[in-house]
């Protein structure tokens, strides 16, 4: 078999509901098939996900297809397994619940083609709200679900931003300069930690490769509402806050109270948005957005998760 020039890596863990539509959307792509491969890991998953993809093996008999159980609990650890088992020269992650456009693989390889120092992209992604938007949520908190969009036309993405794992992409030559995800960061099992990605493309920007994003690769990404309980919002600020002092720490003591210093600023900032918000009558996305800071801190400062 022809080796493709695209690796679709998508790691699961207990998305019964939404996989199969993930998967899908891989297969039915308008470019030739030989250009690309779908890789599932699976990290563990205690639903239907095994059964799910050895179906969906079944009905795409000619779809370059792989899936491969991961045991090692968590997400780094499954998108370093899928980038071993990949054969391509460009490596994409989508998560289990996002849902690839039909032109994706071929805006992508043409984009790649035409850039040839480019060695990393995060595409454009729209959430799909399984029930109304709430109303605490501000555009300032649209990053907790993933959402990405930069305008129409490729570019660098602004300082302080980085490709989000929803829907990223990078070459192989990209591992090979800097090495894999760390273990030590990003989700594992329930636990709602990150920070895999930002160190990820920091690490890129520090060998002078800066990611650009790629509207035209575009995603939609499920939002489903145990998301937006209040609940999961705290453990995911917790989790952010928590990852943040695992990676800088790891950088050194500077890098930490650097960071710390960092988020005495976006308090300033939270408080002045918090007035804007009540000042224009919209008291519940003032209130939420000095919860979702105190959250972070507590992640950040005192080590909660």
């Amino acid at each position: 078999m022809k080796k493709p020039r695209v690796s679709v890596i998508i790691c699961t863990h207990n998305r019964e509901m939404y996989l199969n539509r993930a998967m899908e959307c891989v297969a039915l792509q308008n470019a030739d098939s030989s250009l690309f491969e779908l890789i599932v890991v699976n990290n563990n998953s205690t639903d239907s996900t095994d059964s799910i993809c050895k179906e969906f093996r079944a009905r795409y008999t000619n779809l370059n297809f792989s899936y491969i159980i991961e045991m090692e609990q968590g997400l780094s650890h499954a998108r370093n397994r899928g980038i071993k088992e990949a054969k391509g020269d460009l490596i994409v992650f989508l998560d289990d619940d996002a849902f690839a456009e039909p032109d994706f693989v071929k805006n992508l390889i043409a984009f790649y083609d035409l850039h040839p120092p480019v060695l990393s992209t995060g595409g454009k992604t729209v959430p799909l709200f399984e029930e109304e938007k709430p109303a605490w949520m501000s555009s300032f908190l649209l990053p907790l679900v993933a959402a990405m969009d930069l305008g129409p036309e490729a570019r660098l993405f602004p300082k302080g931003w980085y490709p989000i794992g929803a829907n990223m992409s990078f070459r192989k030559a990209a591992v090979e300069l800097i090495g894999n995800f760390d273990v030590l960061l990003g989700r594992k099992g329930k636990n709602l930690q990150g920070g895999e990605e930002k160190d990820f493309f920091n690490r890129l920007k520090s060998k002078g490769h800066e990611p650009w994003y790629l509207p035209t690769t575009e995603v939609r990404h499920i939002i489903p509402a145990s998301r937006m309980s209040i609940n999961y919002i705290r453990r995911q600020a917790r989790g952010i806050g928590y990852s943040e002092r695992v990676r800088t720490k790891s950088l050194g003591l500077f890098s930490y109270w650097g960071k710390c210093f960092s988020e005495k600023m976006k308090w300033i900032a939270s408080i002045v948005l918090f007035l804007f918000y009540l000042i224009t009558l919209r008291a519940q996305k003032a209130v939420f957005l000095l919860r979702f800071r105190f959250w972070v801190s507590q992640g950040l400062f005192f080590g909660r998760e």
